[in-house]
């Protein structure tokens, strides 16, 4: 064998090597891009958490500024959440019926909005394949109780409202077990199982943790 085919011998990559370096490259970039995945999907489920909160606050800033809406201007509002539906929401205007309020919402997600002298003020949709895992409310007996719970548990929520009435900035939070809660906890995640926890407090204050 003469010394240039040596050379170039040695200076070259065999099958395994090539197999190898492959092997590696596609490694490196499947966990690059598993966590880019994951880092989108944390991004657009705190993003969520964050327009849950801000819909809260909205409503409580209509409360507080008494909004006026199909003539009612008594200016109670709120936000409310169906386990029924985890991928919408709805702010809405309690209107007085026979001189009472249910601080709670009257209509339904399918129709309400688009029906005049309705409750629904806005109806939020939550789109990119996150959805509100769940909520929670603390009774005034230390008592807690979700939307989602174990197999047999009688703590079981269908509904949760927090409204707002004016002039007191704190949150009215009602669900159809209860009508006196001190505080409420709604749960968004991503479908990679990313989950963020929005907190409202009897005081009326909003905060957005992450878990």
């Amino acid at each position: 064998m003469t010394k240039f085919a040596q050379k170039n011998r040695k200076g070259g990559f065999s099958v395994l090597e090539l197999i190898i370096s492959i092997a590696i490259f596609a490694l490196i970039t499947g966990i690059v891009l598993v966590s880019h995945s994951r880092f989108g999907g944390s991004i657009l489920v705190t993003n969520l958490a964050y327009d849950v909160a801000l819909s809260i606050r909205q409503a409580q800033t209509y409360g507080i500024s008494v909004r006026g809406f199909d003539d009612n201007f008594k200016g109670v509002y709120g936000v409310h959440f169906d386990r029924s539906n985890n991928k919408e929401f709805v702010l809405f205007s309690d209107i007085e019926k026979s001189g009472n309020r249910s601080f709670q919402y009257d209509g339904d997600f399918e129709n309400s909005c688009n029906i005049d002298g309705n409750e629904c003020v806005k109806l939020f949709t939550i789109g990119r394949g996150n959805y509100i895992s769940k909520f929670c409310v603390v009774n005034l007996s230390g008592v807690e109780q979700c939307s989602h719970f174990p197999a047999g548990s009688n703590n079981l929520i269908t509904t949760m409202d927090i409204t707002f009435m004016r002039p007191n900035p704190r949150a009215i939070i009602r669900t159809d077990k209860f009508n006196f809660n001190s505080g409420a906890q709604i749960y968004v995640s991503s479908p990679s199982g990313e989950e963020r926890r929005i907190d409202v407090f009897m005081t009326g204050q909003i905060s957005v943790a992450n878990q």
